[in-house]
């Protein structure tokens, strides 16, 4: 039985057994579906990180979802800076941003395929073109391979694919989202022109696990410390965890872009998603800082069972499209 088939199986026991009433610590907001959901992928996740490496990418790499809008847009893959990328171009008229996205896993697992539904709903709702990275993994390629690639493909799409930075964002989610921050902090320190503005999706920005949501969160949400950490050992070995370039939170923010910032009040990280934000707000930053109630770690991705995904992509599409092309323009 294949890994997919494995936990749909595992999903449909735990709705069935499903007695109607909230674990403690559960939102009691939370459906029957959303409840099995959030358990069937924690004891997935725990036991995916229990395997090799490699088994553990296979297993986690197989909850990619169908993506249903498929017929909606164009995808292409390219080589851009020496980095495998995708394409994401929507059909019809777009808008001159350009989104280069960074994709979740801890460092360890998730690839451009496993995205594609959500790269496909977040190009169609910025009607723009996304451009997603396949950067290395570890532990075959600890840190900071992902950073080296990310920036290599950021200096290759200012000065090779024609794009300027007036017209370019980055985003990412859970550990790509921290690596954005990682990557916009090594550009302003390279002197590089930096992009119009990032979105930050829940993310994964202090490696050493050190704030409260971390513990006290874990029983809505369905990370916890245990896969978290044994992702940041797999990254890192034996690297300093709170080095700024990996867990960008203890990083200096000053002159960074505008930041969009969202994460769900139950996940573990909430706590470092908040931090982040008023760090950055500290240091002159402009932050739009939106905390969803009740929604888990990569709710945006699980729209189907969480609806508030669905809220949270289209305001992640407005934020792209309120920049104006004169901003676009602007020197």
């Amino acid at each position: 039985m294949s890994h997919k088939l494995r936990f749909s199986a595992a999903l449909m026991k735990s709705i069935a057994s499903d007695a109607g009433a909230a674990l403690s610590g559960e939102p009691k907001g939370w459906g029957r579906t959303q409840r099995a959901m959030v358990r069937s992928l924690r004891r997935y996740a725990q036991q995916a990180c229990e395997q090799p490496p490699a088994e553990l990418r296979a297993r986690m790499n197989a909850l990619e979802i169908y993506p249903v809008q498929r017929l909606k847009i164009e995808i292409r893959r390219s080589t851009i800076g020496g980095v495998s990328a995708t394409w994401f171009v929507p059909k019809g008229e777009i808008g001159e941003a350009v989104v280069c996205y960074l994709h979740g896993g801890g460092y360890v697992f998730g690839t451009v395929r496993s995205y594609a539904d959500w790269l496909i709903r977040l190009a169609l709702s910025a009607r723009c073109r996304v451009v997603a990275v396949d950067y290395r993994l570890g532990p075959e390629f600890p840190f900071p391979a992902a950073l080296d690639d990310a920036l290599a493909v950021y200096r290759a799409l200012l000065a090779e694919e024609g794009i300027s930075h007036q017209q370019l964002f980055v985003a990412g989610d859970s550990a790509g989202g921290g690596l954005s921050v990682a990557l916009l902090v090594a550009a302003r320190d390279a002197g590089l022109p930096l992009p119009l503005a990032a979105m930050l999706i829940s993310p994964w920005c202090d490696l050493s696990l050190s704030l409260p949501s971390i513990d006290a969160n874990w029983p809505s949400d369905w990370l916890d410390r245990g896969v978290l950490a044994h992702c940041a050992r797999l990254y890192l070995g034996d690297h300093d965890v709170r080095d700024p370039r990996a867990s960008p939170l203890f990083a200096q923010l000053e002159g960074l872009p505008p930041l969009a910032i969202q994460y769900g009040s139950a996940e573990v990280l909430r706590d470092e998603c908040y931090a982040l934000g008023r760090r950055a707000l500290d240091a002159g930053v402009r932050v739009q800082l939106s905390e969803f109630p009740e929604m888990v770690h990569g709710f945006q991705m699980m729209s189907l069972i969480f609806g508030e995904g669905s809220v949270a992509t289209e305001e992640l599409g407005a934020f792209v499209r309120s920049f104006t092309s004169a901003e676009y323009s602007r020197a």
